[in-house]
């Protein structure tokens, strides 16, 4: 399963990564994590940007280093 999740660092900020699990032995282990930067650095990148022009596309094997 990949998604996007949230993390609050100590000094209050918010780092979002990309997150991709898959499941071994019957448990999930974490098989790629991407930092994609602060929430208000994201924010600030696609401020005026329409929605269609925020989507783009990730090739998940390419960034894979397992």
């Amino acid at each position: 399963m990949t998604f996007i999740w949230g993390l609050k660092k100590s000094n209050g900020t918010v780092h979002c990564y990309f997150r991709k699990t898959r499941c071994v032995n019957e448990k999930p282990n974490v098989a790629m994590d991407i930092c994609l930067g602060t929430a208000d650095k994201i924010i600030q990148e696609n401020m005026g940007v329409e929605e269609k022009e925020i989507i783009k596309t990730l090739n998940i094997d390419a960034l894979a280093t397992n």
